[in-house]
């Protein structure tokens, strides 16, 4: 009698599996059975997919930070080349993208509409660029990397240094928001004129740099310090729109002397690196580097 007791226990079960199993095959694709059940398998195939890459990722950045940390951090001159083009890329977004928002900005602080006239004028600032390249592509190879970017630096710096004598009111030097009725056409043009060269050098330093850093490394280490290095940039970026949305409207005079600043301190320091890459290869370039920091 027992055994029978157990022997029907047991059917009922196998029947609702059987049922339910029937059921899932027969159901049309979008039912909500199979919608549970493959949603479910799928989220679980997406989880497992993300915490791969995560894990990826993870062990990606650990053999990234073991290499700066054995081969660019070891050496006390390599490292110091390290940071000295860790903050040239942070000095250099930080004033390039300044520039760059500086010439929307400067034309529309009082109206924020812009006429053709004033578009007419953007667009001429933003097409400074293209000879700004041209120039700093001739300069890279007869004057030298570092001569050159320290040049267009210190370009930047007379561009802020014009900019605060040309539109300087008359009654508060710490004051740029001038009424448009009041400025005259010439400082009008001057200005234009001015951002027009700093526009130039912007981009002349902004790409002089990366070229220069790039032939600046070791091979073994090139792609590693050169991407770690160059992520400053990203920083210096970041700040510029708070600088020109807050800082230049509170206090327009001290941001192009803060401009200033920033600039010069970037045009000396360009000048610790020492080696210059002008004419050589970059296997010879790494020997340069490696026997400068041996007899150091």
């Amino acid at each position: 009698g027992d055994d029978d007791d157990d022997g029907d226990t047991g059917l009922p079960m196998l029947r609702e599996r059987n049922d339910y199993e029937e059921g899932f095959a027969t159901s049309p694709p979008n039912s909500p059975r199979k919608h549970n059940v493959l949603g479910s398998s799928q989220l679980s195939v997406n989880s497992t997919s993300i915490i791969r890459r995560c894990k990826q990722l993870g062990e990606n950045m650990f053999e990234y930070v073991k290499t700066l940390r054995g081969v660019v951090w070891s050496d006390q001159k390599l490292r110091n080349r390290f940071i000295i083009f860790s903050m040239e890329f942070l000095l250099m977004a930080f004033i390039y993208y300044f520039l760059v928002l500086f010439t929307v900005k400067s034309k529309t602080e009082h109206d924020n509409m812009l006429d053709s006239s004033e578009y007419a004028r953007v667009a001429i600032s933003n097409a400074a660029e293209l000879p700004g390249l041209i120039a700093a592509m001739y300069f890279l190879d007869r004057i030298g990397r570092i001569r050159t970017i320290a040049m267009l630096y210190w370009i930047y710096v007379g561009g802020c240094l014009c900019l605060l004598f040309f539109t300087a009111s008359p009654s508060s030097s710490a004051s740029l928001e001038l009424p448009t009725e009041k400025i005259s056409p010439i400082t009008t043009m001057l200005t234009d004129a001015v951002v027009f060269v700093m526009r130039a050098a912007a981009l002349g330093f902004n790409q002089s740099l990366w070229i220069f850093a790039g032939e600046s490394f070791p091979t073994s280490v090139r792609s590693s310090a050169l991407g770690f290095s160059t992520s400053f940039a990203r920083i210096g970026g970041a700040l510029s729109p708070f600088v020109v949305d807050s800082l230049y409207h509170a206090h327009p005079t001290g941001t192009l002397v803060i401009m200033a600043i920033c600039a010069a301190l970037a045009a000396l320091l360009i000048k610790q690196v020492k080696i210059d890459t002008k004419g050589i290869a970059l296997e010879e370039a790494t020997k340069q580097h490696n026997g400068h920091m041996c007899r150091q």
